[in-house]
């Protein structure tokens, strides 16, 4: 049987945003993934989206954007942004890295068509870089930033593994070794430096000096307090709901509404166990850290740096 065959139809999509519209108005949706744009149907739910006054944004592996007339349809259903995750400017790291030859060139064609499509429809959504830094890459950073400048990328946000990464996985991707800490120190100055002098790096300098910490032993696996289930509500492709990425599921939007399911006792419970949170993950303070830790004025640096103020009037 095809492996997608119990996903979620365009007919699903559409009846489920509709009816969280009805529980959250404004309703902000963030496609994501696993890779967003392989659903067949997804332009169509973007567009839905836009039609109906829902606010939608999405992060990619930028494998789509190669196609001129989905980058058309994509800009023409007003994100509010999109992200594109990439991990060095030299395609001796990005493609090994992710497996796929050829796969940094085509992200550069396909975001360089993304902005000049984005500007001619005279629209402004940023479009970010968003790099994981972790063991392969750690000593190729600051090029980055020049790559994205060049391809006409809004900014980059650099966010080094860990967070809810589990501990397995982090001893694979962490850099451990004393000379590998040093490099990654060297490049975070060099970001720094960079940032200095307006380049558009997102990420907060105390947030990329943390960086070093997080890999130099200041990082310690834990229960991290955990506030998603409370604000969260993730749909998967078969229409199962959770509040993390980390739980169970508490319903279905093919099988419940949005407020039935919310204001339901399984949800209810998920909301309360999250606050306890006993998942080993990585817990440091910073760029390390979940999104639910993030102060008030972590979010006001990332909106002006994203509405344009520059990068030196938003350290």
């Amino acid at each position: 049987m095809d492996k997608y065959s119990d996903e979620m139809s365009l007919a699903d999509w559409t009846t489920a945003i509709v009816d969280l519209k009805k529980l959250i108005n404004p309703l902000a949706i963030d496609f994501t993934g696993g890779e967003p744009t392989i659903h067949p149907d997804f332009l169509e739910i973007v567009e839905f989206c836009r039609a109906h006054g829902v606010d939608w944004f999405m992060t990619t592996n930028g494998s789509a954007l190669t196609r001129h007339r989905f980058v058309q349809h994509l800009v023409a259903s007003r994100p509010i942004k999109i992200d594109i995750s990439v991990d060095s400017a030299s395609d001796d790291i990005h493609d090994v890295v992710r497996g796929v030859p050829g796969s940094l060139g085509r992200i550069e064609h396909g975001l360089r068509m993304l902005v000049s499509e984005r500007n001619k429809t005279r629209l402004d959504f940023p479009v970010r870089i968003k790099v994981t830094v972790h063991r392969m890459n750690a000593g190729r950073l600051a090029p980055i930033v020049e790559w994205a400048r060049r391809a006409g990328a809004t900014a980059v946000d650099f966010n080094p593994v860990g967070g809810l990464w589990r501990k397995e996985q982090m001893e694979r991707l962490a850099i451990r070794e004393p000379r590998d800490i040093e490099i990654l120190q060297e490049e975070v100055q060099k970001l720094i430096e960079q940032k200095s002098r307006g380049a558009p790096i997102e990420t907060s300098t105390a947030s990329l000096l943390s960086m070093i910490e997080h890999f130099s032993g200041g990082l310690t696996y834990g229960a991290a307090p955990c506030r998603d289930p409370v604000r969260n509500f993730i749909v998967n492709p078969r229409g199962d709901v959770r509040g993390c990425g980390c739980s169970s599921a508490f319903g279905n939007v093919r099988k419940q509404t949005a407020k039935q399911i919310w204001a339901g006792e399984v949800a209810k419970a998920a909301r309360i166990k999250s606050l306890g949170c006993s998942l080993q993950v990585a817990v440091s303070s910073g760029k390390s850290s979940c999104m639910a830790r993030k102060s008030i004025g972590d979010d006001i640096r990332r909106a002006m740096l994203l509405m344009g103020f520059g990068a030196r009037r938003v350290q």
